[in-house]
C-alpha cells in the first residue's frame, strides 16, 4: 500500500525535524556538565533554555542515550523527558543515572517514526496530535521506519525542476484476534506516544481504501512517499 503526500514541502522537516516556532532549527547544541538524572527527570548543572522536543543526550560507557524534552524551558535547571532510548537502536531503555554531562540539542530529530490509527482521519499535511488516535497494542504500536530512502531532484533549469521524494516503509505484524481496520497513517519526529502537547506529529494521511487485519500473524506493509513540488 503506497500513500503519497504531494505539494506539502515537508521533506526538510521530515529529514531534519520540526519546531513549531522554527527557533530550534538554528539552535546550537549545548553541553551541560555536572548534571544528574533520576528516572525521567534531569537536573542541569547550569540554567539553560530549550525547545519542546529538544533531544537530551548522555553517553555512558560508550552507549548514548536519548530523551525528548516534554516542554520548552527558559533559564531553567529542571528538565523532564518522556523516556529514554538507546540512540543506536532506538530501543526503549531504563534511565541513565548519576552525575553526567548532558547535551541538549534543541532541534528535534527527523520524522522517522511511523504510526497507524483505526480512527478516520480527514486532515492532510501537518495536523495536531489530538486528532490522531494512535493504535498502541497487538503489534500495531508506533515504530521507527524500517527503510528510509531520499531521492533528490535535479537542479532547477529555467522555471522547472524535478521532484524530490522521501520514502519510508514499515511493516506491522498483528498479534490480536479480532478485526482491526486501519484508517490513517501518521509520521512523527519522536518515538514516544505520550506528551502529545509537544506537536511531534509532522503530518497524517487518511487511507481511502482502509485495509483490515483479522488474525494473529497478519502483516500490514505501508510505504509513505513525501513528494516536494
Amino acid at each position: 500500500m503506497a500513500l503519497t503526500q504531494n505539494g506539502s514541502k515537508m521533506i526538510a522537516r521530515a529529514l531534519f525535524g520540526y519546531s513549531p516556532d522554527q527557533s530550534a532549527l538554528s539552535a546550537v547544541p549545548v553541553q551541560v556538565a555536572s548534571s544528574s538524572i533520576s528516572g525521567n527527570s534531569v537536573t542541569l548543572g547550569s540554567s539553560q533554555t530549550w525547545n519542546a522536543n529538544a533531544q537530551v543526550l548522555v553517553t555512558i560507557s560508550g552507549v548514548t542515550y536519548i530523551g525528548f524534552a516534554n516542554a520548552a524551558g527558559s533559564a531553567s535547571t529542571s528538565l523532564s523527558v518522556d523516556g529514554w532510548w538507546v540512540a543506536s537502536t532506538w530501543a526503549s531503555s531504563s534511565a541513565p543515572t548519576g552525575s553526567q554531562t548532558v547535551t541538549i540539542v534543541s532541534q528535534p530529530s527527523g520524522a522517522f517514526w511511523l504510526a497507524i490509527s483505526g480512527t478516520a482521519q480527514t486532515n492532510y499535511g501537518q495536523t495536531t496530535e489530538s486528532t490522531f488516535t494512535e493504535l498502541t497494542t497487538n503489534g500495531l504500536a508506533r515504530q521507527k521506519a524500517g527503510t528510509v530512502a531520499y531521492t533528490p531532484g535535479t537542479a532547477p533549469t529555467g522555471s522547472s525542476n524535478s521532484t524530490s521524494t522521501l520514502t519510508m516503509t514499515a511493516t506491522w505484524t498483528y498479534t490480536g484476534s479480532t478485526s482491526q481496520t486501519i484508517n490513517a497513517f501518521g509520521v512523527f519526529c519522536a518515538p514516544y506516544v505520550s506528551g502529545r502537547s509537544n506537536n511531534t506529529l509532522e503530518f497524517a494521511t487518511a487511507i481511502a481504501s482502509a485495509p483490515t487485519v483479522t488474525t494473529n500473524g497478519d502483516q500490514l506493509v505501508v510505504t509513505e512517499t513525501i513528494s516536494q513540488s
